[in-house]
């Protein structure tokens, strides 16, 4: 049997390559057990999660077409593109959306959204390919979930329904870091549609659920201090108005509660803020600040 040459053994090669990462890619987009068993410690039975129907991807997406839609998704540009895309209620043109965008932004957007089946284009005018989308709000749960998959690889899920939860409503984004709980609550509204009951419903979800950290991202890059930061600092006093606790600027538009709960946005970009809040709760002391501690008096 002869032996294979080296530009066939370079083929197999890119092959298998190619197989392992379609199948890294699937994996990571698999519900996990592990999510599911840590709310089952925490006394919550996991009924559902995940939910396709309501994303932009269509029915069946390949993994190149979740790649190609999450590698757009990083873009701040693209999502305002995609909440104007969203708001049309019938078909439109290109200039009716990217008001943010140059018209060969838009282009670009447009033509890689048909390649994929997430637009469809009849007579010059375009539509989106999935009548049941009607909010931006379920695929930027995807995308931040999978900021946690793909960037950080941690298990995580979108959309999940637990029976137990008496605060009610769906979890938007839950991860599994280093066996740590992470809570994300996700606003992909403007910060002058956000009402003070989201941040007290925030609240409650955070006081039930129990997570070892929580953040609330809104996907802005307006300042979070005139707005966002004061419904979360009236929240405090309404709650515990005799506590010291308060609000701190960590940098930027990039605020915490203590050592555990993050208030950010989406500036410069949401997979480095999410990781700066996940650095801290990570480095974040066991003893409280309170409780100092006389390395040199500690028995050897």
């Amino acid at each position: 049997m002869p032996l294979p040459s080296t530009k066939e053994i370079l083929a197999e090669f890119r092959s298998i390559r190619k197989e392992l990462r379609t199948l890294r890619e699937e994996l990571a987009l698999h519900p996990s057990k592990q999510i599911t068993a840590m709310f089952k410690r925490r006394g919550f039975t996991y009924m559902a999660g995940n939910p396709y129907d309501k994303l932009l991807l269509p029915p069946a997406a390949s993994p190149e077409t979740g790649n190609a839609l999450y590698k757009l998704l990083r873009k701040y540009s693209f999502r305002l593109f995609l909440r104007d895309v969203i708001k049309q209620t019938k078909s439109f043109t290109p200039r009716a959306v990217g008001e943010y965008s140059s018209s060969e932004t838009v282009k670009g957007y447009v033509d890689v959204l048909l390649s994929h089946n997430i637009l469809k284009k009849k007579s010059r005018r375009l539509s989106l390919a999935s009548p049941s989308v009607y909010s931006f709000g379920d695929t930027f749960e995807w995308y931040v979930s999978n900021v946690f998959t793909r960037e950080f690889l941690c298990p995580s899920q979108w959309g999940v329904k637990l029976r137990e939860l008496q605060c009610g409503g769906d979890l938007d984004v839950v991860a599994l870091v280093d066996g740590r709980f992470v809570y994300v609550e996700v606003k992909s509204s403007p910060p002058k549609h956000i009402e003070q009951n989201e941040i007290s419903a925030f609240f409650d979800r955070v006081l039930e659920l129990r997570p070892d950290a929580a953040i609330f991202l809104e996907d802005t890059r307006l300042r979070m201090k005139d707005k966002i930061v004061v419904m979360f600092e009236e929240e405090l006093k309404k709650r515990w108005p005799d506590a010291t606790v308060a609000v701190e600027r960590m940098k930027g538009e990039l605020f915490k509660v203590g050592e555990k709960l993050f208030i950010i946005n989406s500036k410069p970009d949401v997979c480095s803020n999410i990781a700066y809040c996940l650095s801290k709760a990570l480095s974040a002391p066991v003893l409280p600040p309170v409780l100092k501690v006389d390395t040199e008096s500690q028995p050897k």
